[in-house]
C-alpha cells in the first residue's frame, strides 16, 4: 500500500505494453544495473515496459531514491514461490520474468541443491504461465539440465542425451 497511488495490484494500472518482473531476495545494486539499459534515454517513452520487482525483503530508502529516478518502477514484497504473489504483481501482463537465485534459502552446504528452490518456483512458473519468457540464474552450471522444458524438443532431447555420455 502506498499513500500517494490507490492501486493495489500490477493490473490497476492498465498499463499499454507489457511487463518486466524481476524476482530477488532483495534489492542490491545489481538490480540497478538491470534497469539502466532499460531506461536508457535512447529508448522511445512510449514503448517502456514497466518494470516490477518482485522482492521478498523491503528495500532500503538508499535504493528506492536510486531507482526513483526511472520511470516506470514499482516494487512489491512477495516471493516467485507464493501464486497469489505472482498473480498480484501482475505475472499475467508480464513479457518476461528474470529470476535471481534464491540464495539466502538454499542450502550453503550442498552445492547440488544450492539452485532447488529456484528450479522448482521456474518450473511452477512456467506450467501456469506457458507464454511468459523466464530467465534464471543459477549457481550450479549443471543444473542446467533441470531447465530443459520442451518434452517434444528435438534439440532438448539430443542434449540431454549428450549429457547423459559426457556425465
Amino acid at each position: 500500500a502506498c499513500e500517494h497511488c490507490a492501486n493495489r495490484t500490477a493490473t490497476d494500472y492498465n498499463w499499454q505494453n507489457p511487463t518486466i518482473i524481476l524476482a530477488a531476495d532483495y534489492a542490491s545494486s545489481a538490480i540497478y544495473n538491470f534497469i539502466v539499459p532499460l531506461r536508457a534515454h535512447f529508448r522511445p517513452k512510449g514503448r517502456l515496459n514497466p518494470i516490477i520487482l518482485l522482492l521478498e525483503r523491503r528495500p532500503d530508502t538508499a535504493f528506492l531514491d536510486a531507482v526513483s529516478h526511472f520511470p516506470m518502477i514499482y516494487w512489491f514484497l512477495g516471493s516467485i514461490d507464493c501464486l497469489d504473489d505472482l498473480l498480484r504483481a501482475g505475472i499475467t501482463l508480464a513479457e518476461s520474468v528474470v529470476v535471481v537465485n534464491k540464495e539466502l534459502s538454499n542450502s550453503a552446504e550442498e552445492d547440488t541443491l544450492s539452485d532447488c528452490n529456484t528450479i522448482v518456483a521456474v518450473q511452477t512458473m512456467f506450467r501456469f504461465f506457458p507464454h511468459i519468457k523466464i530467465v534464471t540464474e543459477l549457481s550450479q552450471s549443471s543444473n542446467m539440465r533441470f531447465m530443459q522444458f520442451r518434452a517434444h524438443d528435438a534439440y532438448a532431447l539430443h542434449l540431454s542425451r549428450m549429457e547423459k555420455v559426457f556425465f
